[in-house]
């Protein structure tokens, strides 16, 4: 399941990366000037009610952090950059998570490559 997750969001990352990757150069090339979204500006665009379900009392602990170190920073990257990383660290969660069962010899949904190769075909 959590490989999954990591699959599922990885992949919708990167594609969002991409996306805004293609909206940032049409926008550049129409305007004949390099611009970049930022995650700043795209986070101001997200309703503020949205976050009132993801509060939690140990995010709250953490809010000392995120205001003075993180956010800065994270908030002045290009928006394709982020996700793009986020995307490709969650798709190797997934490789990870993967390698880790196997090893450990639990069965596995993904059939290795030598299994595949090595099984017979129904004949007529």
């Amino acid at each position: 399941m959590i490989r999954f997750l990591c699959r599922f969001v990885g992949l919708m990352s990167l594609t969002s990366a991409v996306t805004s990757l293609i909206y940032d150069g049409v926008r550049s090339f129409v305007n004949q000037s390099l611009h970049f979204s930022s995650v700043g500006s795209a986070w101001e665009d997200i309703p503020k009610g949205w976050f009132a379900a993801l509060l939690h009392p140990a995010v709250e602990r953490l809010a000392e952090v995120w205001d003075g170190e993180i956010q800065p920073y994270i908030f002045k990257q290009p928006v394709w950059l982020v996700l793009g990383i986020l995307g490709a660290v969650l798709l190797w969660a997934k490789e990870e998570a993967g390698a880790r069962a196997r090893a450990r010899g639990a069965r596995s949904t993904e059939a290795p490559p030598a299994a595949i190769a090595s099984a017979e075909l129904p004949g007529p």
